[in-house]
């Protein structure tokens, strides 16, 4: 018998309830260290119009900084250096 697998969705109002599900550090100020959720962008890159000027953020590499305590890496991509209840999800090949 096959297992069913049904797509789980969180649908949140603001963006503040949505960074503290996926344990991010909330900053909404103009001097932000980075300016983007899902990847490494800083302010720096809007004076560049080079298309690969950010990397994804990888689930992996976070759960692996939370698991040894690299809390100043975690820090510096505003990350939340606790172990997040959303780790265990499936993200579909999306790393």
């Amino acid at each position: 018998m096959d297992n069913l697998k049904v797509p789980l969705a969180f649908i949140i109002g603001d963006i503040q309830g949505g960074d503290n599900i996926c344990g991010r550090s909330a900053c909404y100020q103009a001097d932000a260290r980075r300016i983007c959720g899902m990847c490494n962008a800083t302010p720096d890159v809007y004076e560049s119009n080079d298309m690969d000027s950010c990397n994804l953020l990888v689930m992996e590499d976070i759960m692996q900084m939370c698991t040894i305590k690299e809390t100043d890496k975690l820090e510096a991509l505003l990350q939340s250096p606790n172990w997040q209840a959303i780790f265990g999800i499936d993200y579909g090949g999306l790393p």
